[in-house]
């Protein structure tokens, strides 16, 4: 009798680590997945940031062709390809983050299913 107990309570502490393991891997992966869609949103807003500079990047081209003034059309460039340099590199980091954060999700998505 006392064997059979003992086989039983064995049996159930398995059984509640096995769901609690599972329990975390989904509670990992949910975490991931709204870490993921956080990185989405910044780089979609880095993305919309850097078509509006773009299109700004081009107003302000237009105006200096229209102008003579031919002593502000170096530093005008010069800011032009500063801003678009620093716009695409947080753009390069933000798609970085997001490789990373999908790389790292991989293994523990596998092990979720495996416990499924």
């Amino acid at each position: 009798r006392d064997d059979g107990e003992a086989q039983l309570e064995d049996t159930n502490s398995n059984s509640t680590e096995g769901r609690d393991l599972s329990a975390d891997f989904k509670t990992l992966y949910i975490k991931v997945l709204q870490e993921n869609m956080t990185l989405k949103d910044k780089l979609q807003e880095m993305e919309l940031q850097l078509s509006q500079n773009k299109v700004e990047l081009e107003r302000l081209r237009q105006v200096w062709q229209s102008q003579e003034s031919s002593t502000e059309r170096p530093a005008l460039l010069e800011l032009e390809r500063f801003e678009k340099l620093a716009l695409y590199r947080k753009a390069v980091e933000l798609e970085d983050e997001l490789k990373v954060q999908a790389f790292s999700l991989i293994p523990a998505f596998l092990l979720f299913l495996d416990y499924l």
